[in-house]
């Protein structure tokens, strides 16, 4: 939903905090298993494994417990508690993992390699961009002619789906990506 920003009538939000799992992630999940079960129906049967800081855990545990399927989150040691929690809500199984995010999508990969089961990128996946793109086609549904979009970055899908959204509809609002300043990786990484 795109509400007007309080007391501006130029400036509109979209709040995905209101997802039952409170951000966008749920869009690339729901959207990549079901289509991985469009491809090949058993492909899920032996668990959903994704690596995650903690929001694309939720999102993929959710997706998967929908679909009646286990969930393995690996997530960094160091994940708040919260995060935790609320995978394990949705009905994922938590490993915590020393180290980095990166650490994480290694342990995910062997883990599901040993098992045969799906392995759930948070972000480069071209079915989670998909999803995520679910949100530039709200963007471009409301009544509203928008000149810029601002999208946040962290692992780049939702900036990917929503251009993604504007360039098949031939959009002429621009695009930006914006990250915290000092927190700002994927600028560093395109410069």
């Amino acid at each position: 939903e795109i509400t007007p920003f309080p007391g501006s009538d130029t400036i509109w939000l979209g709040d995905d905090t209101r997802q039952l799992n409170g951000s966008f992630k749920i869009r690339g999940a729901n959207h990549a298993l079901h289509e991985a079960l469009l491809r090949n129906p058993g492909c899920l049967r032996n668990g959903v494994y994704c690596p995650s800081a903690g929001n694309a855990g939720q999102g993929a545990a959710l997706a998967a417990s929908r679909l009646g399927v286990a969930s393995h989150i690996f997530m960094p040691a160091t994940a708040p508690l919260g995060k935790i929690e609320a995978v394990e809500g949705f009905g994922g199984t938590v490993t915590l993992v020393p180290g980095t995010v990166d650490d994480a999508l290694d342990e995910a990969r062997e883990a599901c390699e040993a098992k045969n089961g799906f392995f759930l990128h948070p972000f480069d996946d071209v079915d989670v961009i998909d999803g995520q793109s679910s949100l530039g086609h709200e963007i471009l549904a409301s009544e509203h002619d928008f000149d810029a979009v601002f999208v946040p970055v962290g692992g780049v899908s939702l900036l990917a789906g929503v251009c993604k959204a504007f360039c098949e509809k031939d959009a002429t609002a621009k695009v930006f990506g914006v990250q915290l300043e000092g927190c700002d990786a994927f600028s560093q990484s395109v410069r």
